[in-house]
């Protein structure tokens, strides 16, 4: 399997768009959660496998890019399937 990622994905990885005030933080972007259910389906990776999976993967190929939180994919995972 080859993995390809583009340049523009790496930018887009990161969202830099801040959420409501009274929320901390910021909103994943569509880049990061689109990937990581794709990553998740090809590998039959369990949520709680997925992040450790991703953030060595990145580390391996040398891309400075971390997978943020569990909690974001699982939320996006349910809207997707419902």
């Amino acid at each position: 399997m080859t993995f390809w990622i583009d340049v523009a994905a790496i930018k887009a990885w990161n969202c830099l768009i801040h959420q409501s005030p009274r929320y901390r933080g910021f909103i994943f972007s569509d880049t990061e959660i689109e990937t990581a259910l794709m990553v998740k389906d090809i590998f039959k990776l369990p949520l709680c496998r997925l992040k450790s999976f991703l953030n060595s993967f990145f580390t391996l190929i040398n891309i400075p890019l971390k997978y943020s939180t569990d909690s974001c994919i699982h939320n996006a995972f349910e809207e997707r399937i419902s």
